[in-house]
């Protein structure tokens, strides 16, 4: 609980989401190969319906982290929802990825049974 309450009080100190998403890139420029950051930025990219800023911080990650389920999921989320469902050959490639790695993947049979489509 007391962890908790302290991100509760740091989070609070922002009064954006473009403030976290500035201080994010700064953290980034200070940690470029940080995977997890990257991802985290973009997911915080996502929030606010920036896909393209999104794709371009998922794809650093999935560079630093291959074969990263969420990050690929993720990626793919972000075209998917850009193009407004027509994924790109990343997209098609890393899809493809996902249901080697786990051919059950409900997110990734989704989308896929979607192109179909």
């Amino acid at each position: 609980y007391v962890q908790q309450q302290q991100i509760s009080n740091q989070l609070a100190k922002f009064k954006s989401p473009k403030e976290i998403i500035t201080k994010m890139e700064f953290i980034m420029q200070q940690h470029p190969s940080d995977p997890l950051g990257w991802f985290l930025l973009g997911r915080l990219y996502m929030s606010t319906g920036d896909y393209a800023k999104a794709m371009k911080s998922l794809a650093k990650a999935n560079q630093l982290k291959p074969h990263d389920l969420n990050i690929m999921m993720n990626y793919i989320k972000a075209d998917h929802e850009m193009s407004h469902g027509q994924l790109n050959k990343v997209s098609q490639d890393l899809l493809r990825q996902i249901l080697e790695q786990d051919p059950s993947n409900t997110f990734a049979l989704n989308i896929k049974l979607k192109q179909r489509n």
